[in-house]
């Protein structure tokens, strides 16, 4: 086990061998080249992790004025070990990504950069895992050298349970989620009071739903998680949540196209080949409807916002 304070080229060469790193406690230091550093992150949160075991993953990338002088720019992200990439979850600018090449030895995606600010998501399936280590760089050519610049490194533990739940809510049930060690009970509370047991899956994650009785308006709810790992010890997670009956809350958001309908609320973004000479249209639904003036449908592609007002329909 080794900790490398700081200094993130040599973190990825480690990383690459294989050796064991601690937990990182801040971002690892890089003087980029072409990356405008404060542009640029590489993040995940375990409190993402949906019921089926999958982990969201974002890196988001803005070059600086060296972006016309590179040569063959790339990015490369380190697929970490225990997890397995869910490739129909690559997405890059909100496209699905088709341009990306995988080098299993090596545990690496390459995905050419197509331009001078991007995001790049995907899903990661959690096999065996205890820590999340990962890298993103950019990879290119300039003045004939090959050079890399590094967006961020990831190395965290796995939390040993956590509970996710939505900041506010104006419905009295309450969906909540997260991850606990696998094959195990996981006892819910509210307010301190218990409220249910949940079994966690082969991977850890559990999702159930919570019912706030007698919910009082705008009051602050807190939900807890519990389990014992393998120690025989108790471990615990909270989070808070906002009980709202007058804050409009989306509840449902559908894309009806081309003869199928898509569920953009889904944890799995859909795969959706467009056509310009194909009509579109977006339905979405409100748990409450009193306070709701003006609804737009946004698109942000490479930094570039449009938007289309969406119609009442009284049905």
């Amino acid at each position: 086990m080794v900790y490398v304070p700081g200094y993130a080229e040599y973190l990825v060469d480690i990383i690459d061998q294989n050796i064991p790193v601690t937990a990182l406690s801040k971002k690892a230091l890089y003087y980029a080249k072409a990356l405008d550093e404060s542009g640029s992150h590489y993040t995940t949160s375990f409190s993402a992790v949906n019921n089926g075991g999958t982990l969201l993953m974002t890196c988001e990338y803005t070059m600086n004025s060296a972006y016309g002088k590179l040569i063959n720019p790339y990015i490369t992200i380190k697929v970490p070990q225990g997890t397995e990439l869910l490739s129909k979850t690559l997405m890059y600018n909100q496209k699905l990504c088709n341009t990306y090449t995988e080098d299993t030895n090596k545990h690496t995606i390459r995905i050419p950069v197509e331009t001078q600010n991007g995001k790049i998501t995907f899903s990661l399936k959690l096999l065996e895992i205890k820590r999340i280590v990962s890298y993103a760089i950019l990879n290119y050519t300039l003045s004939g050298k090959q050079e890399f610049d590094v967006i961020d490194i990831i190395c965290e533990d796995v939390p040993a349970i956590s509970i996710a739940a939505p900041s506010i809510t104006n419905t009295n049930v309450v969906e909540v989620s997260g991850i606990a060690p696998p094959n195990c009970d996981v006892m819910l509370y509210l307010n301190d009071n218990f409220v249910k047991k949940v079994f966690s899956n082969k991977v850890g994650a559990y999702h159930t739903e919570i019912t706030l009785t007698n919910a009082q308006d705008n009051q602050e709810y807190t939900f807890k998680a519990a389990a014992i790992n393998n120690h025989s010890q108790e471990i615990s997670a909270v989070t808070n949540i906002l009980y709202s009956t007058g804050t409009p809350i989306l509840s449902g958001f559908t894309l009806d196209y081309n003869g199928k309908s898509y569920d953009m609320m889904s944890n799995t973004k859909p795969n959706v080949v467009f056509s310009s000479a194909l009509p579109m249209r977006f339905t979405i639904k409100f748990n409450y409807q009193k306070k709701k003036k003006n609804v737009y449908v946004t698109s942000d592609i490479n930094n570039v916002t449009k938007r289309m007002k969406a119609d009442w329909n009284e049905e």
